[in-house]
Parts: C-alpha cells; structure tokens; sequence
C-alpha cells in the first residue's frame, strides 16, 4: 500500500485553485504570443492584464490590452452544458458590465473536478489540465441588486491559444472582445 499524498492546506484550497487557474492562463497566453504585463497587488477587480503586440503593414507596432477577472468553480463535467456560471460582488460586476471602458475586460470561469487530486494528470506527451476554462464578455449586461451577481459563461467560450489571438485581434480592429 502507498502512503497518502498530502496536497497541503484544505483551508487553503481556494488560493490553489487559483495557482491552478493562473497556470492554465500562462500557458495560453505563451501559446498566443501575448505576454501579462501586469498581476495588480492591490486587488481592484483585474487580476491579469494581457498585452498582444503586432505588427501594421506600415512597419508601426500597435499595443492591444485585455483585462481579466479570474474565477474558479467546482462542477462536475457536463458536455452537453451551454453555460457554466458563477458569482462576483456587485461593485465588480458593475465594473464588468459598463459598456465605456478604456481597456476591454473579460470574466474567465474555470471549472474544475471537486477533488484537487483530479486537476492534473502527468504522462510523457501531455500535462493534462482539468476542467476547461471559459469567457464571458458582461459589457452590456442588466444591472443586478444581488450582492453577488450570478452570471454565465457560454461553453461555446472555450478560453485557449485561438480564442485569445481573436479576441485580441477585435479589440485592435477598435471591437469588444
């Protein structure tokens, strides 16, 4: 019999959940060819900042910039599912849904199995990151009065290499992400 793994502090978990998220994140942006510029310490509602850098056929080097709000939530793996939702304080979701905003935001929900010794899977081609995660632009959205505003992500959303260089690319074209 093999000894018990111990995973570190249960009181702790959420603060994993987000390494877990942040890692997921990294390795996307790296995939992209955008780089975080900024991790706030001070916690004001954006977690990471993105920076996606091209080239005009002109020869100028244009800036677009993406601020996002990170949340985690425990679900089990439903395929057939159209959203996955989650919650945020009302100042923060007022923030999200404001439609005049100098750098465009987006929520990234990811959902993750309920046991933390399920998030990840190691063999020799692949590191294998459980669950998914998932955007929502909320620009736009109906004001709330819960405190904690439930909102949904469309799994049709799936945040990966390819999502976030078109994102990226609307928000130089002057779009919404």
């Amino acid at each position: 019999m093999s000894p018990e793994i111990v995973r570190g502090s249960p009181e702790r978990i959420s603060n994993h959940k987000e390494q877990l998220q942040l890692g997921y994140l990294r390795a996307v942006v790296a995939a992209a060819g955008c780089v975080i510029v900024g991790e706030p310490t001070i916690d004001e509602g954006t977690d990471i900042m993105i920076k996606h850098r091209r080239r005009e056929p002109d020869n100028t080097i244009r800036d677009a910039f993406l601020e996002l709000q990170l949340k985690a939530t425990e679900s089990v793996f439903d395929p057939s599912a159209q959203y996955v939702t989650a919650k945020m304080r009302r100042d923060r979701y007022d923030e999200y849904r404001s439609t005049n905003l100098s750098v465009p935001k987006i929520v990234v929900v990811m959902t993750l199995p309920g046991e933390q010794k399920d998030w990840v899977t190691a063999s020799h081609d692949a590191l294998t990151i459980r669950h998914c995660s998932y955007w929502v632009n909320l620009a736009g959205a109906k004001a709330s009065t819960a405190q904690r505003p439930t909102f949904r992500a469309p799994t049709a959303n799936v945040l990966d290499d390819v999502a976030l260089c078109l994102i990226m690319e609307r928000i130089h074209n002057g779009g919404q992400p």
